[in-house]
Parts: C-alpha cells; structure tokens; sequence
C-alpha cells in the first residue's frame, strides 16, 4: 500500500466510510505501526475544525442530489432568448436538460470529494515540515553556541532571571541565532520574535522580568539542567556513557495548567524534539528521556532542574531550575 492510498484510508476509517475487511486490515496495521499511528492523529487534527460546522443530526436522504436538481432547475427557467444567428448554416444548440445538469454537477462533486485527501494531506505535510525546520533553525544556534563555548547554554547563569526562555538571548547576543528567529511553532500560530535582548532581559526589574518570561519563548521548552544532592546546578550536558543522539535539548511547549499529555502546538498529537546531536524527532510520547523519562518533570515529578544527569527536565518558556514560579528566589 502507497502512501497516497494509506491515507485516503486512513481519511475513510475516520469518516467510517471504509468496508469491513479494510477497516480490520487497516487496524492491524495501526497496531504494529507508530508512523501509520502517527499519520492518522494528524488527520485526525486536520479535520477537527470541520466539527464545528457539525449539524444536530443526520442530513436527509438524497439531500445533496435534491439540492443539486433544485439549483440546476432555477438556472434553466426564465431564460432570456438568445439574438438570432446572423449565419444558420449551424443547426441550433439545445440547451442541457434538468438531468444532464444533474449528472454534470454530480461528476463536479465526486471529482472533489476525490481530491480532499491530497488537500489534507498536503496541508498537514507542509505544517508539520515547517514545525520541524523552525525548531531545527535552533539546532544550528545550540550546536554553534556549543562549538564557540564547548558547552550549551545554561539559563541557570542568568539567575534570578534564569527563565528557560533566556536560551533564546542568550544565543542571539552570542551571534549564532538571529534576533527574528521565530519563537512561535508554526503550528500553532503566526510568527513571532523574542521581544527582549539579553541586555534588555537583564535590565529589567525582577517584577517585570516575571511578567515577560512566559512571552521569550511562547511555543518551545528549553533544558533546565540537572542538581545534585549539595544543591549544586549543572547546565545541560550529555551524561557519561550516552549518547547525545539520546538526550533531548528542546522540544515543542509542554501542556499547560499542569496537563500530563503532549503539547498543544500540534493539537496534543505529539511533540517535534530536538535532541543534542542535532537531529528532530517526532513522538506522539512525553517518556522519551533515558530509561523513559518524563521530558517535562524531573523523578520528584516536578516541573524543574533533573535530579541526576540523566533526569533529563524541558521547562516551559518561565519555567526555571528551582521550580519556582517567581524568578530569583535561589541565588
């Protein structure tokens, strides 16, 4: 099976539309298959704003071909005569019957009911590829920071404005991200660039630092490190013994009011992340870290810096080592 015809399959078995032994074929498949899975919640979220036009309940019979027979009459009646042919060694046209309209208008609609896959398919492709280059752009700016300092950024220098947002400043003051890099997901609305500077972030009184956090980085969440026993904070690092190709950097924005599932950014599917070595992954899972860790807690379940190297901890655009919400209160 191609993947043009996986997902108009995947298109019918969501509209129910598919007969009994491709709906079964076609479940066994989504048992074994993460990438079929994943390609259906996409769908899945492209066609949930056409739950809105909903009706309350089930259209009539025949509706659609009635309404079609209806149009086309009201078009053939009161035609206003044509002028008379100065040459008539044409035999004149007749016009189309009520039936051959009827048939033509069917053709149209079948014709695009037909092509609604593509155009699915072709709009969730496009999104989820700008979703995934957008967050690669910070990639080059991370790897780049890393090659001039040897080491990744670590919000937690920047105490008590040590917001995981401030990943973003930080790279743009060291000149190897652009000031208009785009700190929105695509996926999740308009573009926007990070409205503080790293000068401008640090000039900031603690109050009006707390109210702008949340604004740095709105769509993506930023390693915030690792503590050990005595206290002490470490920036981001690939533990002894792993692989950097293991340990997640960034990643869409996780959930808010303390939602345990994926990230709004792409309808809460799943999440793009990035990974130290460089490379974007998809996972439609939060317990992706070492030995399936939660990238948005630590092992104490919360919302701050990982307990050990491996206690791998993705904060939101506010959050920060410590774990508390106002900025600055661990020096």
């Amino acid at each position: 099976m191609n993947d043009q015809t996986l997902d108009e399959n995947l298109l019918g078995y969501l509209l129910k539309a598919l007969d009994d032994d491709t709906t079964a074929a076609l479940e066994g498949r989504l048992q074994a298959e993460a990438e079929t899975r994943w390609r259906l919640e996409h769908l899945r979220a492209t066609l949930e704003p056409l739950a809105a036009d909903k009706g309350d309940g089930p259209l009539p019979s025949g509706l659609a071909v009635r309404t079609l027979a209806r149009v086309a009459e009201h078009c053939c009646l009161h035609l206003s005569q044509a002028p008379a042919a100065i040459c008539r060694a044409a035999p004149p046209r007749s016009w189309w019957r009520r039936a051959d309209i009827v048939v033509a208008a069917s053709l149209l609609l079948l014709a695009a009911g037909l092509g609604l896959p593509a155009l699915f398919r072709a709009r969730v492709g496009s999104t989820m590829a700008e979703c995934e280059n957008n967050l690669r752009a910070f990639s080059d700016g991370l790897q780049g920071y890393h090659d001039t300092h040897g080491q990744f950024p670590s919000v937690f220098a920047e105490r008590p404005r040590d917001a995981a947002g401030m990943v973003v400043p930080i790279l743009a003051n060291a000149g190897v991200l652009p000031a208009v890099a785009n700190v929105r997901c695509p996926g999740s609305g308009p573009g926007a660039a990070c409205p503080l500077t790293l000068k401008q972030a640090r000039a900031l009184s603690l109050e009006e630092f707390i109210l702008q956090a949340s604004k740095l980085v709105p769509s993506y969440a930023y390693s915030l490190g690792h503590r050990d026993d005595e206290e002490h904070y470490f920036g981001p690092a690939v533990p002894d013994g792993q692989q950097a190709s293991d340990f997640a950097l960034m990643a869409d924005g996780p959930p808010l009011d303390d939602d345990m599932g994926n990230s709004p950014n792409h309808g809460g599917t799943g999440q793009f992340v990035l990974f130290a070595d460089g490379h974007v992954r998809f996972v439609t899972l939060r317990t992706i870290g070492f030995q399936k860790d939660d990238i948005y807690r630590n092992k104490d379940n919360k919302i701050a810096a990982g307990l050990d190297p491996c206690d791998t901890v993705l904060g939101s655009s506010s959050a920060k080592p410590s774990g508390n919400q106002e900025v600055g209160d661990r020096r």
